[in-house]
């Protein structure tokens, strides 16, 4: 697949989502929620793939954190601290990520 195909069936699945949002279907929301992280981790992994680099990887691996803090905070109360885990893990990667961007320290 192409990145501009997956980037119009990322636009498509999250817009059937945000009118899952505004007509409070719950039934929409769960059969989205799981794809859009997944469809924008394969679109970074199809337009990145000439040039990988340690930021890439972390941003990867930061995706799939939060894909997986999506997938057990949809489970309910029983997984909430795995969710948040999760979540806390794709923070501290985005954090390392930021950090090794950029180029002069803050002083």
């Amino acid at each position: 697949m192409t990145p501009k195909l997956l980037k119009w069936l990322y636009g498509l699945v999250g817009m059937v989502h945000l009118l899952g949002i505004v007509f409070n279907n719950q039934e929409i929301l769960n059969a989205t929620k799981p794809f859009l992280m997944p469809i924008l981790l394969y679109y970074l992994y199809q337009s990145q793939i000439e040039q990988v680099t340690l930021n890439t990887i972390l941003l990867w691996i930061s995706i799939v954190f939060a894909w997986l803090g999506d997938l057990a905070l949809m489970q309910g109360d029983n997984y909430f601290l795995l969710g948040v885990a999760m979540f806390f893990m794709a923070q501290l990667c985005y954090i390392f990520l930021f950090l090794k961007s950029v180029e002069e320290p803050i002083k």
